[in-house]
């Protein structure tokens, strides 16, 4: 996996995506990931995480209107650890795993 993400070069050969270097496919845009497991950093705020994956796209939102199209806009001061576990079954608490999908889909422009 690290290989196809152009984080490591292969110890012998090449690797090539659509005709490019991993490296030059996940910079078009033509190549990512969506990591199986994580965790939000506990201090940060729900607005500097946010923030910080929107740094990591080419093309962001801006915070503010990430989280004004997530309908959580008024999360964006509080720190992670002071979100919920987890929402089920209809309750409207904050969870961490809405501020992650969050961080993970409304940063992007498509």
């Amino acid at each position: 996996m690290d290989i196809l993400l152009g984080l490591t070069r292969p110890d012998e050969g090449e690797a090539h995506i659509f005709g490019r270097s991993p490296r030059d496919a996940v910079a078009a845009g033509e190549v990512g990931a969506m990591l199986q497991d994580g965790a939000l950093l506990e201090d940060a705020t729900v607005g500097e995480t946010v923030g910080l994956v929107a740094a990591l796209h080419r093309s962001p939102l801006p915070v503010a209107l990430a989280l004004r199209r997530a309908g959580v806009a008024e999360l964006a001061g509080r720190r992670c650890n002071k979100l919920s576990g987890g929402s089920s079954s209809g309750s409207t608490s904050p969870s961490r795993s809405s501020a992650t999908r969050i961080c993970w889909c409304s940063t992007s422009r498509r």
